[in-house]
């Protein structure tokens, strides 16, 4: 009989393969992860996806949501200056995740 397959456990090999790739390109273990997730998920969905970490042996130190982690990097290269797409873009998505319009 065959078995099926959740989605959790998929993303739980994928994650599994994709860390043993970087462990070999790194040549050193990866234990600690920071991911960003889409802002759109619900509560449920971003928990299956720190259970497929799990799965991977991965220890999630958080889940960030994908606005949250652009304004860090533009807060970490202040040099870089802010181009159109970039600006329509942090408006825009600044009206689903209220995280991204707060302060350091």
């Amino acid at each position: 009989m065959r078995r099926s397959t959740t989605a959790v456990e998929l993303l739980g090999n994928f994650l599994a393969e994709l860390k043993e790739m970087v462990e070999t390109q790194m040549k050193r273990s990866i234990r600690n992860v920071v991911l960003t997730v889409p802002v759109s998920l619900s509560r449920l969905q971003i928990n299956w996806i720190h259970c497929a970490c799990v799965m991977a042996g991965l220890k999630v130190i958080r889940l960030m949501p994908q606005p949250t982690a652009v304004d860090l990097c533009k807060w970490k290269m202040p040099n870089k200056s802010l181009d159109r797409k970039y600006y329509w873009w942090r408006r825009l998505s600044s009206k689903y995740d209220p995280s991204s319009i707060t302060g350091f």
